[in-house]
């Protein structure tokens, strides 16, 4: 399990988040937007974490956000 700092963003793919761990990330092209997803690490996809619908592929992804707990 990573222990990666959470509420900064990083750099993907030079870090990576756990499984099934919520984020905000910034597709490459999307300037500062940045949507909610579940890193997948078994599919090697970002998924909507609701019903494990497909989202994204990994290398679209430059920077995400862990989410802490509230």
């Amino acid at each position: 399990m990573n222990e990666l700092p959470k509420g900064v963003w990083l750099d993907y793919p030079q870090n990576k988040p756990n499984d099934c761990e919520r984020l905000l990330i910034r597709r490459k092209g999307y300037g500062q937007i940045w949507e909610v997803a579940v890193y997948n690490a078994h599919y090697e996809c970002w998924d909507d974490g609701e019903a494990d619908d497909y989202f994204c592929d990994l290398n679209d992804v430059d920077k995400f956000m862990i989410i802490p707990e509230i």
